[in-house]
């Protein structure tokens, strides 16, 4: 079974995006996630690397650094944010990564219920605003759970987040033993 790399987006002094109420921080919201996760995987016998201790987010430039040692499957996790009813869930990642990045992302939707967008989850690294993402050149996935600007995709993902929790690591173990 190959290592699996689990990062939490942001940190390092930067929150990410907010909600609008100001109480959500991406970078906090990640954080928990990739702990869980990695708890899980760990508690499955897994082999997982992570960027930080539970509880401790470093800088991405150490995210990569261990990305580009890692031969498994890498996930960061990010939340989007845009206009209050933008929806959904997606995955970013170079073109050969797409089956996975979409098993990601159709997991966090089945467990939300919200919408998985772009090409069944998958949108390339270098759609809409973004043109080279450094954990996506460096052979990762960034998946984005839901959109920290609309109440309703929140309220969904925190009614969920231990089933969300537990689809990515389904995911992630069936990858890293591929």
């Amino acid at each position: 079974m190959k290592a699996i790399l689990v990062s939490a987006g942001h940190g390092a002094g930067d929150p990410g995006a907010v909600s609008p109420n100001g109480k959500l921080k991406e970078a906090d919201l990640a954080l928990v996630m990739r702990d869980t996760v990695a708890s899980m995987l760990r508690a499955r016998g897994c082999r997982v690397v992570e960027d930080g201790e539970d509880g401790q987010n470093l800088p991405l430039t150490y995210a990569l650094t261990i990305a580009r040692q890692t031969p498994g499957p890498k996930v960061e996790f990010h939340f989007n944010a845009g206009p209050p009813t933008a929806t959904g869930v997606e995955a970013l990642s170079l073109p050969q990564h797409k089956p996975f990045a979409q098993a990601l992302a159709k997991t966090v939707s089945a467990a939300t219920g919200l919408v998985a967008r772009g090409a069944n989850g998958w949108k390339d690294q270098s759609s809409g605003q973004h043109h080279r993402l450094a954990f996506c050149q460096a052979g990762g996935v960034i998946l984005e759970l839901a959109f920290i600007s609309n109440d309703g995709d929140m309220n969904r993902f925190l009614a969920n987040e231990e089933r969300v929790a537990i689809g990515i690591a389904d995911v992630l173990e069936r990858f890293a033993r591929a």
